[in-house]
């Protein structure tokens, strides 16, 4: 069984740097793959959820999207 890691980090960094729909834009930019495994999550619910656990792989591809709108590597 893989571990979960919490991508809300990634997405509190991501709206202190990136523009005002930087979530939607994450969440609509992985939207198969978060459908894939099975999490259905809207930028509203995000932004309210206390943690958000995902697989190792999902992680990284939230923290790459993040990483490329922003502009700049997610200080972890």
């Amino acid at each position: 069984m893989s571990q979960s890691i919490d991508i809300k980090p990634i997405l509190i960094w991501a709206k202190q740097n990136g523009d005002t729909a930087i979530i939607e834009r994450i969440l609509v930019k992985l939207l198969p793959q978060l459908m894939k495994e099975g999490i259905r999550l809207t930028a509203k619910e995000a932004e309210l959820a206390g943690s958000i656990p995902v697989s190792q792989n999902m992680y990284s591809d939230v923290k790459q999207v993040a990483e490329t709108f922003v502009g700049q590597s997610f200080p972890e």
